[in-house]
């Protein structure tokens, strides 16, 4: 005989209201006393109960959504700000209300996520450089553009020596010399 359901009309509303807040799976599995697998059960048993999450998700998103667009545009808003004095018998009393209007400048970050989900073609994230490794050697698809060591003094030129062959790249140190015609 199979275990009697926990399952009741009322757990759709119950569940969108959830899901309206931002719970987790986990969560509703909690407040109804269920595993997550028994949640994911329901969903799949009961149409109206998986409707009821995807709308209360829907709405939850779509507040998170219009918050990213503000912050990502800028905004304007109010601060209300009251101030209260003493009476002379010690009494608090409301002297004045000041409010202030001030402007949110957009974020970054913001309108840096807006664009990459929105135009990911054009707005990527996380671009990696295109790169190549052969022989343990790191070459880029974008082309060298040749230096001219003969501009460098005398002086500085030692001091990059010093440096290469302190950090033994004695290989590049030598392409250098040879380049130069300097002496060790």
């Amino acid at each position: 005989m199979a275990r009697p359901t926990k399952y009741r009309d009322t757990h759709p509303l119950t569940a969108k209201a959830l899901m309206r807040k931002g719970c987790t799976v986990e969560e509703l599995g909690e407040a109804f006393g269920v595993t997550r697998e028994t949640i994911y059960h329901w969903r799949k048993a009961h149409l109206e109960f998986y409707d009821a999450l995807r709308a209360g998700k829907m709405e939850a998103d779509a507040v998170i959504e219009d918050s990213l667009f503000l912050r990502a545009k800028g905004f304007e808003y109010e601060e209300t700000k009251t101030i209260a004095m003493q009476d002379k018998s010690g009494k608090a009393t409301i002297q004045r209300i000041e409010k202030t209007k001030k402007y949110l400048a957009p974020d970054i970050r913001a309108c840096e996520m807006w664009l990459q989900n929105r135009n990911p073609k054009d707005w990527p994230g996380n671009r990696k450089p295109d790169i190549t490794i052969m022989d343990q050697t790191v070459i880029e698809d974008e082309p060298m553009v040749p230096f001219d060591f003969a501009l460098l003094s005398k002086e500085t030129l030692h001091r990059i020596l010093e440096d290469l062959e302190a950090a033994e790249q004695s290989e590049s140190a030598e392409t250098i010399k040879s380049i130069c015609s300097i002496e060790a």
